[in-house]
Formats: C-alpha cells, structure tokens, sequence
C-alpha cells in the first residue's frame, strides 16, 4: 500500500524557492516530510530535472502561493500534450512545480527539493517509482526503481 498524507494532523506551512531566490512559493500540509509519499518518475523531463514529487491533495491546493519578483519570472514549459505546465525559474532555471487538470481535477506537484527549511533526510522510506518511459501513463507507483526515460 503506498503511503498518504495523513489529515488528522495540523496542518503546517512549508516554503520552497528557486535558487536565485527571484520566485518563492508555500502551502500548507498536514503531516512532516518524512511521512509524505513522495514520487521519482522515469520520464525524459523528470530524469533530467532529477525532480522529487510531491502532489498536494486536492483540499490543500488553494494554500498554494507563489511569489515572483518579476511576472516574467516564472517561465511555463509544456511539451507532448501540452496539458502538463512545467514551472521553473526564467533566471536560475530551477523547476518548482507542475499544474494540469485530469478530468476536471486540478493537480499540482512540488518538486520536495526545492523546499526552504526541510529536512529530507528521512524521506527514502517514502518514494515510490513512475515508470512512465514512452508515454505509458497506464502503470501505478511501484516500489523499486525503474530505468530512466529515453533522452
């Protein structure tokens, strides 16, 4: 059974930045990082951003703020589909966040190693694997490492 974020905890406030520090971001959750179930998807993009996800479930994602010094700091990428948009920082080129809606849901995933403050030695328990090479959005979080998507 793959790990959830828990909500019967208080929910606490996490920050998160870019490494020029031009875009800042928070939310809140319940639970510490050591318990959030934590992904590592095998996609071309996800392999070479090295990016660690963590989704916000839905009744969180309106704690969801980001903060820019300039409106033209926080670059969208889309790619394929063009359904998922990939924020990163137009200067530092850090990739903070994902957003996109499945079938009228929004998602949002925060890229865990971006976040200011946090722990996240403890989180090794907690990720599962995306194998998603090729497109194939059919197979769920495993729990061994996959090989990495095509470059």
């Amino acid at each position: 059974m793959s790990p959830t974020i828990t909500q019967d905890s208080t929910p606490i406030a996490y920050h998160g930045s870019c490494h020029c520090g031009s875009i800042t971001y928070t939310f809140t959750l319940p639970g510490m990082p050591s318990s959030w179930p934590l992904t590592k998807c095998n996609c071309s993009i996800c392999h070479k951003c090295n990016f660690l996800h963590l989704r916000i479930p839905t009744p969180y994602i309106s704690t969801f703020t980001v903060s820019t010094t300039s409106p033209d700091d926080l670059k969208d990428y889309t790619f394929n589909t063009h359904q998922i948009h990939h924020k990163s920082c137009s200067k530092c080129s850090v990739g903070l966040f994902r957003s996109w809606k499945v079938d009228g849901e929004e998602w949002l995933i925060v890229n865990v190693v971006t976040l200011d403050d946090v722990d996240l030695s403890g989180v090794g328990t907690n990720v599962g694997y995306l194998d998603r090479r090729g497109g194939d959005f059919t197979t769920g979080r495993q729990t061994e490492p996959v090989a990495p998507g095509a470059p």
